[in-house]
């Protein structure tokens, strides 16, 4: 992967940290930079949506009475847009898991490798792409934005981070060089701090570890403290993690970063690591998941550039951290916090949202329900996938076809 170029923005200059494939960056041939008589556009936020959004957003008041929607007009052509965050300008800017069918996939020239994860195909960009398409229940969390909320508690954050060792038997233990060591705080109780202390959403911080990382203190050789090399060094967010051309050394790589910013506790790793984020990404516009996978939001018209500034190259991880966020809300009856969701909207964007890259072309009805039969067949088996209105999710129905 290629180092993320220098970013200048209000005179300062940022040096964009290399990141692994949950925190990767984008080559600078797919970066958009203004030109003679074509300056970047100025993001401009309003309360009014697109008559494409308002159907959703209106059932989306529905289930959340308590939040406000704002429509962030990005200025970028969506075709400009998906252009610049697919293959046509880099094979790296976009991965899927390799698992995924070919509609998921670049299949023909070449493609970019990364571990588990390669090129992704372009109907996969658009649809990930298109806000339209996470205007649901809990998708809508990708678009939460980022600061501090003195609401939620550290009861909030064990929800989040509740699928990990960091609760529990080891919630104030880490391993230096394979022996557990005692903290004063809990993993939870740290976030809370370090929350606190950037103004940076602690759900957004336990969600963005657990994507990371899993949170794996006892195995994952990013966070336990036990790699040969770099023992006692730790990074929860796997910055610096860039694989070498080969495919390798993505672990190790990021532990020679961690190492050189002093990461040899989880307590400083994890603050180390908010701090980057938030001064490369959130104060710069990039403050919700959407707007870090996808640069293309430039509230003070001082950005160098667009789509070159990016924390993810997964086009899926903004749908599995919204995931992990309105669980742990849903979990702790949190559901009514007056969250603000900032959605983006592009020009020329097409009359309905983007179909889904493995099924037959989807009709939307007035009342938004999505209903499509998967073209891959397994064993004799179809995927029917069945959304029935527009605040529900894609539900899974498998079926014998005889």
């Amino acid at each position: 992967m290629i180092k993320l170029p220098n970013k200048l923005k209000i005179g300062l200059k940022l040096f964009g940290v290399m990141l692994g494939v949950g925190l990767l960056t984008a080559p600078v041939q797919a970066i958009l930079k203004p030109s003679k008589g074509n300056p970047l556009p100025v993001s401009k936020i309003s309360d009014e949506f697109p008559k494409s959004y308002q159907r959703y957003i209106d059932k989306l008041k529905e289930v959340y009475p308590n939040a406000t929607f704002k429509a962030v007009y990005t200025g970028l052509d969506w075709n400009t847009a998906l252009t610049h965050e697919s293959y046509d300008k880099s094979l790296s800017i976009s991965l899927v898991p390799k698992s995924y069918s070919d509609e998921w996939k670049k299949t023909t020239g070449s493609i970019a490798k990364d571990g588990s994860f390669v090129t992704a195909s372009k109907s996969a960009v658009a649809y990930v792409l298109d806000p339209r398409n996470s205007l649901f229940e809990k998708r809508i969390f990708q678009f939460e934005g980022l600061t501090y909320n003195e609401s939620i508690t550290v009861s909030v954050i064990e929800k989040v981070i509740a699928s990990s060792p960091m609760v529990g038997t080891y919630a104030k233990k880490y391993k230096n060089a394979g022996t557990w060591v005692d903290m004063d705080l809990s993993y939870a109780e740290i976030i809370d701090k370090v929350g606190k202390e950037t103004k940076v959403s602690s759900v957004y911080i336990a969600s963005r570890m657990i994507q990371e990382t899993s949170g794996d203190i006892v195995n994952n050789g990013s966070v336990n403290g036990s790699n040969a090399t770099y023992p006692g060094v730790y990074n929860f967010f796997n910055i610096g993690a860039v694989p070498n051309k080969d495919g390798t050394g993505s672990v190790l790589n990021g532990l020679k970063h961690a190492k050189s910013q002093g990461w040899t506790t989880p307590y400083l790793s994890i603050l180390g690591g908010v701090k980057k984020i938030k001064a490369s990404y959130i104060d710069w516009g990039q403050d919700t998941v959407y707007f870090q996978k996808f640069d293309v939001n430039n509230p003070y018209g001082t950005a160098s550039w667009l789509m070159g500034t990016q924390y993810q190259t997964n086009i899926l991880a903004p749908i599995s951290e919204s995931k992990i966020s309105y669980n742990a809300y849903k979990k702790l009856d949190m559901l009514d916090t007056p969250f603000i969701f900032y959605i983006p909207v592009y020009e020329n964007m097409p009359e309905d949202p983007t179909p889904y890259p493995a099924g037959d072309t989807a009709k939307f009805e007035d009342d938004n329900t999505k209903v499509y039969l998967d073209d891959l067949e397994t064993k004799g088996t179809d995927v029917f996938n069945i959304r029935t209105s527009a605040n529900s999710e894609i539900e899974n129905i498998i079926c014998k076809i005889t």
